[in-house]
């Protein structure tokens, strides 16, 4: 191959930060100087991660990566993702392609794929459309498909996650809030004590970032309702901002029936006179409704 390739450097900083580190260079300059048109190498990263339900049951397993590295036919080199493949004994594998533009390293895939029940969510910076940078939670949404059979991508967005945890009465938490949300937002899940044990000992939590909220859970991975859960304080504004949500009511006008005093001139005898003007019989009234429609992904050009 006598003409230079270009994005050789470019494709290797990529391949790099994507956490494959320098172990694909080799063939990414072998595959320069012989224009080859696409590599595919792949490697292995074994797994050995405790059950957040159970710190004693270790999740083994294997996490396939195999990057796709091509060569245009203007002779620029292009790093365009990584395929990822999670095994683990007695479940079925998890295939999952992530875009470049995705900027998921394979740290970020294992945890991205690592529970399908309860999916995890990692706080990503990409470059909008304005060029600003914005920060949004990514999460894998396992109940739907691309036609390519890739799971979607989900972006949802940042919101004040300390704040958020500072609504819940939990012990130890003081001082804490930051390096708790420093875990949830790279996916992890913690284990907490609530002050209110009535039913609970212990609860685990992971982010919910379809409602900007956590997920809470019992140590069966049932999902558990929040109020129990929350300050008094949090209870009473959550309170309070419900009933500045909710829709003022309707007063209905008194209904009057007039009392015939000879017989009816109907052939119903027993029929009753409508209520009288600016009056609303009951099963006229009907409440206002309206739909909310979900915000539109955020769109706009990746770093």
């Amino acid at each position: 191959m006598n003409q230079e390739i270009e994005n050789v450097e470019k494709v290797k900083k990529r391949v790099y930060y994507a956490g494959f580190g320098t172990m694909f260079h080799n063939e990414i300059d072998q595959a320069a100087a012989a224009g080859t048109p696409r590599i595919n190498p792949s490697t292995e990263f074994a797994i050995q991660d405790a059950s957040l339900f159970d710190p004693n049951k270790i999740q083994a397993g294997i996490l396939k990566a195999t990057p796709d590295i091509t060569i245009s036919d203007e002779n620029k080199m292009y790093y365009n993702g990584y395929l990822a493949v999670l095994e683990r004994e007695g479940e079925t594998p998890i295939r999952q392609w992530f875009k470049s533009t995705d900027r998921i390293n394979v740290d970020e895939a294992y945890r991205l794929m690592s529970d399908t029940k309860h999916p995890r969510a990692i706080l990503k910076e990409y470059l909008g459309e304005d060029n600003r940078p914005y920060k949004a939670y990514v999460q894998l949404d396992f109940s739907q498909k691309t036609k390519n059979d890739n799971y979607f991508l989900r972006h949802y967005p940042d919101f004040d996650l300390m704040s958020k945890l500072r609504e819940y009465d939990f012990e130890g938490m003081k001082g804490q809030y930051k390096s708790a949300s420093r875990v949830l937002s790279s996916g992890g899940g913690i284990e907490l004590v609530p002050v209110n044990r009535e039913k609970y000992e212990t609860v685990f939590i992971i982010l919910n970032p379809t409602h900007s909220t956590l997920t809470i859970m019992d140590k069966s991975g049932d999902i558990l309702e929040h109020d129990q859960f929350r300050t008094l304080a949090a209870r009473e504004q959550r309170r309070v901002e419900q009933e500045q949500k909710e829709p003022r009511g309707i007063r209905q006008s008194n209904v009057r029936f007039v009392a015939q005093n000879g017989p009816s001139e109907s052939k119903d005898a027993g029929q009753v006179q409508q209520p009288e003007i600016g009056t609303s019989p009951t099963n006229e009234v009907k409440k206002n409704s309206r739909t909310v429609k979900p915000a539109a992904e955020k769109k706009g050009r990746h770093l």
